[in-house]
């Protein structure tokens, strides 16, 4: 699984040059009007896009990120769990950036029973990650949960 941002020098020039070319403003003013077209989002339904420029560059950079951003949604309205695998913990890293900037990988929780009056609620993860750096322990919880 390779991705140009696993190059630091790759990372910042495509940022750069997002800025530069005004598909940073792009973006921006996309997602807002994204947001307010949904209004509050019902519990259980997808999160909002944590960072939209983050999100589109990580996706648009990568063939693969494209197809895990048209397959990852599908699969969990299905109800699938989905397991990906990764030699390099670095990879990872950029998929949970992808995960909590796109929303993809959250979820709008019902604050109702904590107590919470928010309009639009919390949200949670609806990811695990294991890697070796992770205790045998909190493998197990991952896993199942």
């Amino acid at each position: 699984c390779n991705h140009p941002f696993l190059f630091v020098s790759a990372e910042k020039d495509t940022f750069r040059a997002a800025r530069k070319s005004g598909l940073a403003k792009k973006v921006a003013e996309e997602a807002e009007a994204e947001r307010r077209r949904r209004g509050v989002r019902l519990p259980g339904s997808p999160a909002a896009p944590d960072n939209p420029l983050e999100a589109t560059l990580l996706r648009s950079s990568s063939g693969k990120m494209q197809l895990l951003a048209k397959l990852l949604p599908k699969l969990r309205e299905r109800g699938h769990r989905i397991l990906l695998f990764c030699q390099m913990t670095r990879m990872l890293d950029l998929l949970e950036d992808w995960l909590r900037a796109s929303g993809v990988g959250f979820v709008v929780v019902d604050d109702a029973s904590c107590g919470n009056n928010s309009r639009n609620g919390s949200v949670r993860p609806v990811y695990g990650r294991i890697d070796g750096g992770t205790p045998l322990a909190d493998r197990q919880r991952v896993i199942v949960d």
